[in-house]
């Protein structure tokens, strides 16, 4: 069995409505047989199935199904790329969508879509300072900052060389001290500030480079045409599913879950079907990736989560 069909599988799998014979009993305690009547026999009246209904507060779609319900709100399906804060590949909700952006950055989120492991390297090297010829202790280094070692002190090398250093009477004045202090704690301050700033500029300059990536290519508004011209939104989901399966470039699969959502001309109920079809081939090209699997219809694993994930 293919992708495709175990994807629409999961979408058309009806309720069985058969009756079991065995559910209906006579006045006598016998099994009721439907093929034969006889005197006595009285049919079981089932149970009313208890009816599930929510409406989602943010989209104001009502939802029948409470499997359906749950994942509707916990994925965010009706949210739009800037108010989403779950990531659906590592399965978590960020405090903000800030906090989403940075974390679609993170090497986390990287890894998890599948592209070689990074890892950072360690420098088991000794620093160059350790290797000083003489080397200070950080109790050395702070006695000699906080002592009064008087005009002069000498090193000891490990030749035995020694080298006497002479110091300087500091005669700076009050006055002199306070300026000094006062420019450093001025350059401190300087540098948050300008820290806080370069952030701002980066978010700023990251959201730009976001929307300029999401602008549809020309197959794309070409899919929109399409899916907007069918009535049946189950007849949308399969001729989706197969135009991601290998009909699609590479380019046209950037961003297309996100174009869906903002297309002004398609129901709600239609862009979450088709966002959910999105979700379930995302889903299974991870699944083969986890499997050993780089390539999918000629096409690079990773390349097309990342494309369907932005």
């Amino acid at each position: 069995m293919s992708a495709i069909e175990n994807i629409l599988e999961d979408n058309n799998t009806e309720p069985d409505d058969q009756t079991d014979s065995k559910s209906i009993i006579t006045t006598t305690g016998k099994p009721y047989n439907k093929k034969s009547t006889f005197e006595g026999a009285t049919p079981l009246t089932p149970k009313p199935n208890r009816a599930f209904e929510k409406t989602c507060e943010h989209c104001n779609k009502v939802i029948k199904s409470a499997k359906s319900y749950d994942n509707h709100i916990n994925t965010q399906v009706c949210y739009s790329r800037d108010e989403l804060t779950y990531c659906k590949l590592c399965k978590i909700t960020l405090s903000n969508h800030n906090e989403y952006l940075k974390h679609l950055l993170s090497m986390e989120h990287i890894n998890k879509i599948g592209c070689n492991n990074l890892e950072v390297l360690h420098n088991n090297q000794p620093s160059t300072i350790l290797q000083a010829d003489p080397y200070l202790t950080n109790n050395e280094a702070r006695s000699i900052g906080t002592n009064n070692l008087g005009n002069k002190f000498t090193f000891v090398f490990e030749n035995n060389n020694t080298q006497t250093i002479n110091l300087i009477q500091n005669d700076t004045k009050p006055e002199k001290i306070g300026e000094k202090i006062g420019e450093k704690i001025g350059e401190k301050i300087g540098e948050k500030i300008g820290e806080k700033i370069g952030e701002k500029i980066g978010e700023k300059i990251g959201e730009k480079i976001v929307e300029k990536i999401i602008e549809p290519t020309q197959k794309q508004m070409k899919i929109l045409n399409l899916l907007n011209n069918i009535s049946n939104v189950a007849e949308g989901c399969k001729i989706l599913l197969v135009m991601l399966d290998n009909k699609l470039n590479i380019e046209d699969y950037n961003g297309l879950q996100n174009i869906i959502k903002k297309d002004t001309n398609m129901k709600p109920e239609y862009k979450s079907a088709y966002s959910e079809i999105i979700d379930k081939f995302v889903s299974m090209l991870i699944k083969r990736k986890n499997n050993g699997e780089t390539i999918y219809k000629d096409k690079d694993i990773s390349k097309l989560v990342i494309s369907l994930t932005i």
